[in-house]
């Protein structure tokens, strides 16, 4: 049996709850019956789980500094290396569960320094949420799988989405999140740039035209000019040059790409992508910490 904490039960509980919630859903929305109940609770499995750790709990001791450690893992914290180190002496299979726990935390720390907009931190979050779930629902409803095997594939999903929560918690906490511009806003940015590089064009063709007029201009005085100095040399009466106005008159662009570049939401997206490209030249290559781990999502980067 697993040397796990009764109320661990209770929090992976809420956590599969949740996990049937999504998977009945999206259940209901392949097969357009939204009436079906969908696959079999993980949530009653736990259930039924819990009741069996609290039997054996009232039997045995406990180790509290394993239980503290265990707890501060299972919960996305932080674990040192002499916490580590304890953990892997006193229990290998929750040893291995914070590892890959931790492996997870940085593949979405590293999505997360890769977000453009805030709606990119909700979707790589669904993308773990969604592989989660589809390992619990594996996991439990597999039959070649004893309830140890279950229970420790269920424990070590949980303890992966505690530590991706974690990451998002920390990520919002930093300000980074807030940084981010929205969608909305990345749209407006990118309106406001076209509006204004047309603007620009429309002004650059006006002062090309204006140009060509001038110098039209200029040679039609040219001509006039030698056509009266020869009238003089000929002793012609000289008929003064007609002075015409110039009828074509560019006008500045109302609205620039410096102007346009200077918005907030342009500064946030131009700060989003910079730190997103700076993120894609480093990549991720520690993917997998635990050999034959299935913890790491492949990330193409």
């Amino acid at each position: 049996m697993l040397d796990i904490k009764s109320t661990d039960l209770y929090s992976v509980n809420s956590y599969l709850k949740n996990m049937d919630m999504q998977n009945k859903w999206e259940q209901k929305q392949r097969t357009g019956n939204y009436k079906a109940d969908g696959i079999k609770s993980a949530s009653e499995w736990a259930e039924k789980q819990r009741d069996t750790f609290e039997k054996k709990e009232r039997e045995n001791d406990r180790d509290t500094v394993l239980d503290s450690i265990k707890n501060k893992a299972a919960y996305g914290g932080y674990l040192t290396a002499s916490e580590l180190q304890y953990l892997k002496s006193k229990d290998e299979a929750a040893y291995q569960r914070a590892v890959t726990a931790e492996n997870e935390r940085k593949i979405y720390e590293h999505e997360l320094r890769m977000c453009r907009t805030k709606e990119d931190v909700q979707r790589y979050k669904m993308h773990h949420t969604a592989y989660s779930a589809e390992r619990v629902k594996s996991a439990v409803n597999d039959a070649s799988m004893s309830e140890d095997e279950k229970l420790d594939s269920v424990m070590g999903e949980f303890q992966r989405m505690s530590a991706v929560n974690k990451a998002e918690r920390d990520f919002i906490r930093s300000g980074e999140y807030s940084k981010l511009p929205s969608q909305a806003e990345k749209l407006k940015a990118e309106r406001d740039l076209k509006r204004a590089q047309k603007e620009e064009s429309r002004a650059a063709a006006e002062k090309r035209a204006e140009k060509k007029a001038e110098a039209k201009e200029r040679a039609e005085k040219a001509r006039q000019k030698r056509k009266e100095e020869k009238a003089k040399a000929e002793g012609k009466k000289v008929r003064s040059l007609s002075k015409k106005k110039r009828k074509f008159k560019a006008k500045k662009a109302k609205y620039t790409t410096a102007q346009a570049q200077n918005t907030n939401e342009a500064r946030k997206v131009r700060r989003a992508n910079a730190k997103a490209d700076y993120e894609m030249t480093k990549g991720y290559e520690a993917r997998a910490v635990i050999a034959g781990s299935s913890g790491g999502l492949d990330i193409k980067v």
